[in-house]
């Protein structure tokens, strides 16, 4: 049985993982990242918080430059 979530009792989410799964998950590198990279999901690493906002924003204006 999960462990009851830190967040909300009637979720469940990252504090309800498997301890052995979030240790594994805490040595991944930076490197063991990008090669998770794969066609139709690509991993991108930004500098900042701003850098990232700018690129989520593009991407939504892209989409919806294609559906219109």
């Amino acid at each position: 049985m999960r462990p009851i979530s830190k967040i909300s009792p009637d979720w469940w989410d990252y504090t309800t993982l498997d301890r052995e799964i979030l240790d594994d998950a805490a040595r991944l590198t930076a490197d063991d990242l990008a090669a998770l990279s794969r066609p139709g999901f690509q991993v991108r690493f930004y500098e900042t918080t701003e850098e990232f906002y700018l690129a989520e924003a593009l991407e939504y204006i892209t989409a919806w430059r294609q559906a219109t």
